[in-house]
């Protein structure tokens, strides 16, 4: 589309200034990018410390970290907020996220968007659930169990598999395979460690061929102000808000109710983003709760 020469892009304040869409789309290319240069043999190596080295450990570390900042970002964002109309709004927004994310393939940032909402300090929110429309709250239950980690994740394991190029993995789900893989298998048959498990071996090759078989690389434009932007409010998130401080906000926006939860709220499906170590809600720097204009 051609600018007439006086246009200036609008400063980014917010994320609602942008689409849902285009949001989804800047998390996949960044997420793509992160998950490009985490080798298998650096997914294989995290599952035996003996194993890896420095160079390894911080690019799976990388895939932990940004999710855990996304999941951080979505708390602190909604709760910054002090009208509930302004809460659920957003929570509308981050399931369009959500949703899109699915049509992408985009498991790990799906899994991660949805750790955020499913958060303590948001999941609590009742006044700002029960504002979100009805539609969009069926959306939302879907997509929780479309990840649900019931039967060792099957809704998802079937989704992956069905779904087509190019595509992200859930990499939390994929490091907890390749570790049950090596814990729950020996090396050898044999006590005089002759006899090789190939069995094992094979079980590990299948796992990380799903991964390769992944990286295939996004036709979407990246925008480098909105990756950036993205990516300033998903570090600071992450480093200066912990889920202590996520719930304190939370309770001072919604103070605890005698009456029990909605019962469309009672169950969460979701799990943590992320299966290493290290806080996966954790939340833009401290941002104080802002009162509608």
């Amino acid at each position: 589309m051609r600018r007439h020469a006086s246009w200036r892009p609008r400063p980014l304040q917010r994320v609602t200034d942008l689409e849902p869409s285009d949001v989804a789309r800047q998390l996949t290319v960044g997420e793509y990018k992160v998950f490009a240069r985490c080798r298998s043999t650096d997914l294989l190596k995290q599952t035996n410390p003996k194993m890896a080295m420095s160079g390894d450990v911080l690019r799976v570390k990388a895939l932990s970290e940004r999710s855990n900042g996304i999941v951080a970002w979505i708390a602190a964002t909604v709760l910054a907020e002090a009208e509930v109309k302004r809460r659920a709004e957003l929570l509308r927004f981050f399931i369009k996220v959500a949703q899109t994310l699915r049509g992408l393939n985009n498991f790990n940032t799906l899994q991660s968007v949805l750790a955020g909402l499913d958060a303590v300090a948001i999941h609590r929110l009742r006044r700002s659930w029960d504002a979100v429309p009805s539609r969009t709250l069926a959306t939302w239950t879907a997509l929780k169990e479309g990840m649900s980690p019931a039967r060792n994740f099957a809704a998802y394991r079937d989704a992956f598999e069905a779904a087509a190029t190019p595509r992200i993995p859930f990499m939390g789900r994929t490091l907890t395979d390749l570790r049950f893989a090596e814990d729950g298998n020996p090396n050898f048959l044999d006590a005089e460690r002759t006899v090789i498990n190939f069995s094992k071996r094979m079980l590990q090759a299948s796992i990380l061929s799903r991964v390769e078989q992944s990286r295939i690389a996004y036709a979407i434009d990246v925008n480098p102000t909105v990756q950036q932007w993205l990516s300033t409010q998903c570090e600071t998130a992450h480093r200066t808000w912990d889920s202590q401080t996520q719930y304190d906000v939370s309770c001072r926006l919604e103070p605890r109710e005698s009456h029990p939860t909605p019962a469309s709220l009672a169950t969460s499906g979701v799990s943590r983003a992320t299966t290493t170590a290290g806080s996966a809600s954790s939340p833009p720097g401290q941002p104080s709760v802002r009162a509608s204009s």
